[in-house]
């Protein structure tokens, strides 16, 4: 029991799932009403800039009828704060009561625009009737930063509780994950800690033919080596001495000609006289790796039992 305690003690400085959730529970919370009216002032608001920003489209002023979708946002951004479900009041109503409250935290030039829009948005007379000269671009900015700062203010408390969710998952997920991680870690490390060498880098090798040497010309593409067209090409490492094997892998030329390589035979000797075939690539790849555990040799030959050229990139024996 006490292990348990300790256990959930710490899991919870970990994780602050119990502290989340109670500050998450005195959050506010904005109601099903509130939300439709959210929602619906984003609607208009991106409705309004649609139009604003095509009204090359449009023939006559556009300013107009865009500061009434603003205005019907803003109003709709206004009711949120209500907590009192019915019918929603006109918008000078509700500004009359609470546009003090909007324009708090305003900086002085945001009060400024935003006064000056709310006064248009208030005569209908003179924002119908007065044309282009009622509203301006300016007026236009000034109703879309209102609208867009309310919806902002209304939707803090779900972006917090939102954000109290997503970083107590993600907390719990790195402690669950954290062990496994680590564990993905030791064992990564082990694996290349006791992967044997690459035998490769330390065996000469010879090939059937030589077109061109490929160092040297550059015109290989990416093979590191190119033998003629002929019957059964071949590439041999001599390794040393008998070495026991675990794998090779053989990565294919990749600018052209994956088909020259198949099918390739990988074939074994302790004399170079005696070959016998311990795996073979039967379909065009770009890389491929085959088991040699339970075989040692000295001699490891890759070979097309055919007509073609053979010209590989990589090539590593372990």
């Amino acid at each position: 029991m006490i292990g348990e305690m300790i256990g959930e003690m710490i899991g919870e400085r970990l994780t602050r799932w119990r502290a989340s959730r109670d500050q998450e529970a005195r959050l506010p919370r904005l109601s099903a009403r509130q939300r439709a009216c959210l929602a619906r002032a984003q609607v208009l608001m991106a409705a309004a800039k649609r139009i604003w920003t095509s009204a090359a489209e449009f023939d006559g002023p556009v300013a107009p009828a865009v500061i009434l979708l603003l205005r019907e946002a803003t109003r709709l951004a206004l009711a949120a704060t209500r907590d009192e479900d019915g019918a929603i009041p006109d918008f000078p109503s509700l500004w009359q009561a609470r546009g003090a409250d909007a324009l708090t935290g305003a900086s002085p030039s945001e009060m400024e625009r935003w006064k000056r829009a709310a006064e248009l948005m208030l005569d209908d007379a003179r924002l119908v009737g007065g044309g282009l000269d009622a509203a301006t671009g300016r007026d236009v900015d000034g109703a879309r930063g209102l609208a867009r700062a309310l919806v902002a203010r209304a939707l803090v408390s779900e972006r917090h509780h939102a954000r109290l969710v997503r970083s107590r998952w993600l907390r719990a997920g790195a402690v669950i994950a954290g062990p496994v991680v680590l564990g993905l870690l030791v064992a990564a490390i082990s694996y290349f800690a006791t992967r044997p060498p690459d035998l490769v880098a330390r065996s000469p090798y010879r090939t059937s033919s030589v077109w061109k040497d490929c160092k040297v010309s550059g015109d290989c593409g990416d093979a590191f080596f190119h033998t003629k067209q002929e019957e059964s090409p071949w590439i041999e490492y001599d390794l040393g001495a008998a070495v026991a094997l675990s794998e090779i892998e053989v990565d294919n030329r990749s600018d052209c000609c994956r088909e020259r390589a198949i099918p390739l035979v990988v074939e074994l000797s302790t004399d170079r006289r005696t070959w016998t075939e311990v795996a073979r690539a039967t379909e065009t790849f770009t890389h491929w790796q085959a088991s040699l555990r339970g075989h040692a040799a000295r001699y490891l030959r890759l070979r097309c039992p055919r007509v073609t050229i053979l010209n590989l990139r990589r090539v590593t024996i372990r």
